[in-house]
């Protein structure tokens, strides 16, 4: 029996992990390379705190749930609309505050707003469930 973990979007051999915590907002809140011990993030799991060596850590990654064609090409504008998204909050971060809301149109425009709502929910659902040993159903 194989027990190799399958990619969630196409069944293919999963070699590749996500990042729970996405390596640009990390890059963007500590910078690139190595990580202070006394200043860097920390990673807390079942109570015990972890420091991130850098923004690449194992640490705070899922387990091999995607195939390095999906993770690379399929996912890409999924990572780029979140990007977008947070890009935007950090910009407009005062009014976000105050109206204690966001439009997607204001970010995306007409055309890619509802792409965007639908697109980080099942991304992020999916991985949570792989993460659980679980697969989304194809219709997902």
């Amino acid at each position: 029996m194989n027990n190799e973990p399958k990619c969630w979007i196409c069944g293919k051999t999963a070699d590749s992990r996500e990042h729970v915590i996405k390596k640009t907002d990390l890059v963007r809140a500590y910078g690139r390379g190595s990580f202070s011990s006394e200043s860097g993030p920390a990673h807390v799991k079942a109570g015990k705190i972890m420091t991130l060596q850098g923004p690449d850590s194992t640490r705070v990654k899922y387990q091999s749930s995607l195939c390095q064609d999906c993770n690379n090409a399929f996912t890409q504008p999924f990572d780029l609309a979140y990007d977008r998204f947070v890009d935007w909050t950090l910009q407009n971060e005062e009014s976000v505050l105050r109206c204690r809301f966001i439009d997607f149109q204001d970010v995306y425009g007409k055309r890619l707003r509802g792409f965007a709502n639908k697109s980080f929910q099942i991304l992020r659902e999916g991985l949570r469930m792989s993460a659980r040993g679980g697969r989304p159903a194809r219709s997902f």
